[in-house]
């Protein structure tokens, strides 16, 4: 008598009689099998569903358990469950055509299928769980997850809330998911890694990371309502954390993090403008602070070769700003009242380098201080995005730009002065200047007429030119356009000559002058239009005598 082959009918007629008196759920299996001698249960072809869930798996099976003694106390104790080809999906099926397009280049194994406001579809194919007791929980409506290859070793997991207290047991894990794939709700922006490696009070670490918009620069600011929005393609090669308790900080919902270290490959912005804002940007203290999770990150050091910031306006063409070997620092990022984030960059713009210090409080007018200093800059390094979008050339050895300036949600103000020698000022297209600076048509007659110092010191034995600078902030604009209207107000104090008395004269004089001529040539064009007239009427009068001669 085969006692594997008894032992497992005896098994299956039990398992199947009491899953069909469960209400809570249906489950169904094609086979069940036994073996004695490993100690191992299998089930093949299995279906599970509750509610809207729905699961298949090819095979579960269970290693190293002592069916004796499970016979014997009525305890069931696993060392571990394998599932291999397992499906997990809800009923709901969204539209899902963006994100089919997205991900139709996926490796094999990725197979993700939508999503709407719910997890709909998770394509594995294996999953490994070693340990005590696991439970999976969905833990954000907003995002799709597909993985290719998941392995996850679990040992002393839980967690349990008694009388609104929550309890933690801290785990020991040793996590690896490769081909990692997240899509927004919406299918507008997508998140890929090749793989995520983390164990207990690890390092997490993510290598080829690629954040991008899954739809084309000029169709989201459609997509959003007509409105200026962001395109971006990230590339990073390796993402790094300090050592962290990852299971802990999911179960207590806090983000805290002592360092990140990023290498990048590159960062392309596309800023679309062509469409007018419909509400007030927020100051970035605000998008901070309005994060639910509590967050704190101590230090974020990063570095990227390659950052290109596009921008397309209403009126003009696109103009680019191409900086490389970036780097930067940002420490104390937290959206604790009070806390004040320090950010250093260090850009590259041609041979030249800038230095950026930026400090932002999150107190309740969103203060900030900004300190600025750039040296050996070309005019022609700005080519690429003056000329389309402000119709202007610009040539100059920028020596140094230093400014300072403290400013919050209503007002800055600071100081300014940049050293440069050679300058050169040609307006490509007028018509697009005067666009661009409507509000400015003092600047735009000085740009035109060239009016400007070709250098500073304007004099040799001269002190430097320096200037206190201000702007007010428009709500309407964001905070990169606020940063560069206080800089726009410097140079124009700086390079911009004042006009003497007499010059303004010559000019109005001058003024005066083209009006005369302008309204000589509009009388002479109406003696013209008279006396043509004059001629028609002759003529008439001339035609209608002789008919009645005729006649």
């Amino acid at each position: 008598m085969n006692a594997d082959r008894l032992l497992t009918g005896y098994a299956d007629y039990k398992l199947r009689e009491a899953l069909a008196k469960s209400d809570s759920f249906d489950m169904s299996y094609s086979r069940l099998d036994l073996n004695l001698a490993k100690g191992t249960v299998s089930l093949s072809d299995v279906s599970f569903s509750k509610d809207s869930l729905k699961a298949i798996a090819k095979k579960i099976e269970t290693g190293n358990i002592d069916l004796r003694k499970v016979w014997k106390t009525r305890e069931l104790l696993l060392d571990y469950i394998k599932a291999d080809g397992v499906k997990v999906s809800y009923v709901q099926t969204p539209n899902t055509k963006s994100i089919a397009k997205d991900t139709a280049k996926k490796p094999e194994g990725v197979k993700l299928s939508g999503l709407q406001n719910y997890l709909d579809t998770i394509g594995v194919e294996k999953v490994i769980l070693n340990g005590g007791d696991f439970s999976f929980r969905r833990l954000g409506s907003h995002l799709a997850l597909g993985v290719g290859d998941i392995i996850l070793g679990l040992g002393d997991f839980g967690y349990g809330i008694s009388s609104g207290k929550f309890s933690y047991c801290d785990s020991l894990y040793d996590l690896r998911v490769n081909n990692l794939a997240f899509i927004s709700a919406d299918g507008l922006y997508a998140l890929s890694a090749d793989t995520l490696a983390t164990k207990n009070s690890g390092s997490i670490a993510i290598s080829s990371l690629h954040g991008r918009n899954t739809v084309g620069k000029r169709e989201l600011s459609a997509i959003k309502g007509k409105i200026p929005a962001s395109w971006t393609d990230l590339r990073i090669k390796h993402l790094r954390t300090s050592a962290i308790n990852l299971a802990r900080m999911v179960c207590s919902r806090k983000i805290s993090i002592d360092s990140i270290f990023v290498t990048g490959e590159q960062l392309t912005v596309f800023r679309d403008n062509r469409y007018a804002p419909k509400k007030a940007f927020k100051m970035l203290q605000e998008s901070l602070t309005s994060i639910s999770t509590p967050l704190h990150i101590g230090y974020v050091d990063l570095s990227m070769p390659y950052l290109t910031m596009e921008i397309l306006p209403q009126k003009g063409k696109t103009g680019a700003l191409h900086l490389h070997d970036v780097s930067a620092v940002v420490r104390k990022i937290s959206n604790a009242p009070e806390n004040t984030m320090e950010a250093r960059i260090r850009p590259r713009l041609g041979k030249g380098r800038g230095d950026l210090h930026l400090n932002l409080k999150n107190d309740n007018n969103c203060s900030f201080s900004v300190k600025a200093l750039v040296n050996n800059v070309k005019g022609s390094d700005f080519e690429s995005l003056l000329k389309p979008m402000f119709g202007v050339s610009v040539s100059a050895d920028i020596k140094s730009l230093n400014s300072s300036v403290s400013a919050d949600r209503h007002s800055a103000s600071g100081s300014f002065c940049m050293l440069y020698e050679n300058l050169k000022v040609t307006v490509e297209d007028p018509a697009i200047l005067g666009k661009r600076f409507s509000n400015k048509v003092g600047l735009v007659n000085k740009l035109a007429g060239a009016a400007i110092h070709k250098q500073n010191p304007r004099k040799h034995q001269e002190e430097p030119y320096s200037c206190e600078v201000s702007a007010t902030r428009d709500p309407m604009k964001n905070f990169g356009g606020y940063l560069v209207s206080v800089l726009l107000d410097g140079m124009e104090k700086t390079c911009l000559r004042e006009l003497t008395y007499k010059e303004a004269e010559k000019l109005k004089s001058k003024g005066n002058e083209i009006k005369e001529k302008k309204n000589a040539i509009f009388e002479k064009v109406k003696d013209t239009k008279e006396k043509v007239k004059d001629k028609k009427e002759k003529l008439k009068e001339k035609i209608k005598n002789k008919k009645n001669s005729t006649l």
